[in-house]
């Protein structure tokens, strides 16, 4: 209860308003992905050229994630976060006002360059407001908001997109990542990182190069790097394509495949929130790790056999995610503790480019997969990239040592 009453009412807003912040992030990284058999219909392309959509958002994120953390450290991360947002939020504000599948690669472009700012941002925020013994927690609820972005969408694009068409339902979600923007300008305060910013601004540009050369090279930055390459291929094939895969395979509606789906976010929020105080509580945090992404590749592979009960794929794609979700924070944590001061949102800017790395490689080959028609392949290959996870982690723990 001391525990409780310790924490200051602007580290509740600090980790609330980061962590709605990375819920519209999640959220408008897979909005366009429940809609695929709509938008496959409508505008006559492949589903591997849908998957192109999810490919160029999250190639520019990672493109732009390290010169997002490079400005993070030098000119603070509340201007850096809720610009990003803003230029996130807008692209998918206007789809109603454009048309043709050219015309939605451009603007799903330009929201990948927002994306780009919430992972550096976000750890220099938390890294700056919140207590040392807290961070893990922090770093679960943040995670969790995540997860949530995911359980929104799936469930709640359809329907949209059932009443009003899928255009005026992906231009609503955008108006309302301006109007968080909004408000959030109010807590600014909270959103401050201003010694890491200071800490930043005094560095001349020569040694923010040389400062970025060491931050790549280094061999546990590669590492995790690789680490979050794996983890992002491993995720991109339930989360982009699961719905398609699992309509194929076990012949569920649309919706019902989508709410499926739900159950696998679920777990995941929930499995941050808990795995946040393991991460305070226990340092093991690469054998967890392994355990964990084992235990999570035998239940997606599992699925892929086909003659699984429709209620046991919900339990297994559940079982699947907490898992993983369970280690989020300490993967989190492990990061932390090999930036140096003042180089927070460059570290986790080049690691976290991995998700976006992953992210852009995945969606097209699993569409590939799709069109072909192996839905079963979607899972296989979705729990055997988790193998790859398991040796960089440890590979990544072994450099830090």
């Amino acid at each position: 209860m001391a525990g409780v009453l310790a924490i200051r009412p602007r580290e509740v807003t600090s980790v609330g308003l980061v962590s709605i912040a990375h819920g519209f992030s999640h959220f408008y990284m897979l909005l366009l992905a429940p809609l695929f058999p709509l938008l496959k219909a409508e505008l006559g392309v492949s589903f591997a050229a849908l998957g192109a959509l999810l490919t160029v958002h999250t190639a520019a994120s990672g493109v732009f994630q390290v010169p997002a953390g490079l400005l993070v450290d030098r000119f603070g991360a509340r201007p850096v976060l809720l610009g990003g947002l803003v230029i996130l939020s807008a692209p998918f504000a206007l789809v109603p006002l454009v048309s043709g599948y050219w015309a939605l690669m451009a603007l799903m472009l330009v929201a990948g360059i927002g994306n780009s700012v919430f992972h550096p941002a976000a750890a220099s925020i938390l890294s700056k407001q919140i207590d040392p013994n807290r961070l893990g927690r922090a770093f679960g609820i943040h995670l969790s908001a995540a997860y949530g972005g995911w359980l929104v969408v799936f469930p709640l694009m359809p329907r949209l997109a059932e009443f009003w068409g899928w255009e005026i339902a992906v231009g609503a979600a955008g108006v309302a990542g301006l109007v968080f923007v909004a408000l959030a300008t109010l807590f600014r305060e909270a959103l401050s990182d201003r010694e890491s910013a200071t800490r930043g601004a005094r560095s001349s540009e020569s040694r923010a190069k040389s400062g970025l050369i060491a931050v790549v090279t280094t061999p546990s930055v590669i590492a995790f790097f690789l680490f979050y390459v794996f983890i992002a291929m491993a995720t991109a094939g339930i989360t982009s394509f699961g719905v398609v895969a699992m309509v194929d395979l076990y012949g569920v509606s649309l919706v019902s495949s989508g709410d499926m789906l739900t159950g696998f976010f679920l777990a995941g929020m929930v499995g941050v929130l808990f795995g946040g105080l393991l991460a305070d509580r226990f340092k093991r945090h690469e054998l967890m790790t392994a355990l964990a992404f084992a235990a999570s590749g035998a239940c997606v592979a599992i699925i892929g056999f086909g003659f699984v009960p429709v209620v046991l794929v919900v339990v297994l794609l559940f079982a699947s995610s907490l898992f993983t979700a369970l280690v989020a924070p300490s993967r989190d944590v492990m990061v932390r503790d090999i930036a140096p001061p003042g180089a927070i949102g460059t570290v986790f800017g080049v690691v976290t480019s991995g998700f976006s790395v992953g992210g852009a490689v995945a969606p097209p080959f699993f569409g590939w997969i799709a069109d072909i028609g192996r839905p079963e392949f979607i899972f296989w290959a979705s729990g055997a990239v988790t193998v790859m996870c398991i040796v960089s982690v440890y590979a990544a723990a072994m450099a830090r040592r």
